[in-house]
């Protein structure tokens, strides 16, 4: 979001469960949301975000490999402006703490690839 905001994005939350959206194809999101975004918002970014693996190399401390799948769509038209999958991976102390270095690191290249790539 601080990524976005700083590229001159104006950013809207909308309440929406991600259980809403799981298993939804593209289209199917594009109609659950276009009526909870109208005036609200011109374009919904969503996507998923998990850990694919992690190394516990001792001392060394644990490394995470984090993956997204983004996709945004225009609001008005349906079409999908962007979809990308990023990979991430990052060090901890433990799992957790990787997991979270692993998601802070992918969501700043998600923040980039998007204010770079978005028309």
């Amino acid at each position: 979001q601080q990524k976005l905001s700083s590229a001159g994005f104006k950013l809207v939350p909308l309440a929406v469960s991600s259980n809403f959206l799981v298993g939804k194809t593209d289209q199917e999101i594009h109609l659950l949301l276009k009526d909870v975004a109208a005036g609200k918002a011109d374009r919904i970014a969503y996507g998923t975000a998990k850990i694919l693996d992690f190394d516990d190399r001792g001392a060394d401390g644990v490394f995470a490999k984090a993956s997204a799948d983004i996709t945004v769509i225009e609001i008005k038209t349906g079409s999908i402006l962007l979809s990308f999958t990023l990979m991430a991976n990052a060090r901890g102390n433990d799992k957790a703490a990787a997991s979270n270095a692993a998601f802070q690191k992918l969501g700043l290249d998600i923040g980039d690839k998007l204010a770079r790539d978005l028309p």
